[in-house]
This record gives structure tokens, sequence and C-alpha cells, in this order.
């Protein structure tokens, strides 16, 4: 998911570049061992690293059926980081991490609200974190 996707750096200011440098050297070369150990949970960081990755989607032995995750072959092409438009950014993550989105469908699916209700109260807890973020930021 891009909303997790991985971004490593090295600063400029880092008191152990070189140590820093390995590491995420490391991490790169153990994405594949990441990716089987997570039983397919942590998608590599370098799509390099497991170039069969299409392969093992349309056929994951623990899948029931095997070629159920398939689909995300090409989920990098047609998913989106948070913020879309523009970067991800506290406030987004944390409309995100707060379930604002998953909670309104939520309500709505369980008959607690319509869905104009739902979407309503989502919208006011977007604004009220958004509003929030703007002080702070």
């Amino acid at each position: 998911m891009p909303h997790v996707t991985n971004c490593s750096v090295v600063w400029n200011f880092a008191q152990n570049q070189e140590g820093a440098k390995q590491f995420v050297a490391d991490l790169i070369d153990n994405s594949r061992n990441i990716y089987e150990q997570s039983q397919g949970c942590n998608f590599p960081f370098y799509q390099k690293t497991l170039p069969n990755l299409s392969v093992r989607l349309a056929n994951d032995p623990k899948a029931e059926p095997s070629w159920k995750y398939q689909m995300l072959k090409d989920a990098l092409h047609w998913t989106h980081n948070l913020g879309v438009p523009g970067f991800a950014n506290p406030a987004a993550l944390e409309v995100f991490n707060t379930y604002v989105v998953p909670r309104m469908f939520a309500s709505v699916a369980k008959g607690e609200c319509s869905s104009e209700s739902a979407m309503d109260v989502a919208a006011a807890e977007v604004q009220r974190i958004a509003d929030k973020w703007k002080g702070i930021a």
C-alpha cells in the first residue's frame, strides 16, 4: 500500500552515515526474505529484489483460492499515496490512522445512519483534524 511506502534516506547530519548506508543496503538485500516472512503482507521495498512477484501473486500457496491476490500485481499503477493530489501530511495521516473513512462506511453498513449522515459526520471530523493541524504545521 502506498500509504506505507518506505523511503530510505541517510541524512547529511547522521552521526553514523556509513552504518546507516549499510543498514539500508541490508534492508534492500533482505526484501525477498521480508516479503516471504510476512507471508506477502510486506511487499519488497525495491521491486527488482523480487522479480517474480506477479508469478507469486498468481499462485500463492497460502491463499484460497491460490490466485486471489493476482490483481495486486500492478497495484503501484492504480493506487495513490495519502494526500493525493498533494503530499502525505500529518492531517491526512491522522484521518487515516483514526479510521475516519472506514468508520463512515461501517456506520452505514450496520444501519446506524444514512449515507448522507455518515458522510456529514466524516466530513466534520476531517475538517476538525485539518483545522487542528493548520495551527500546528
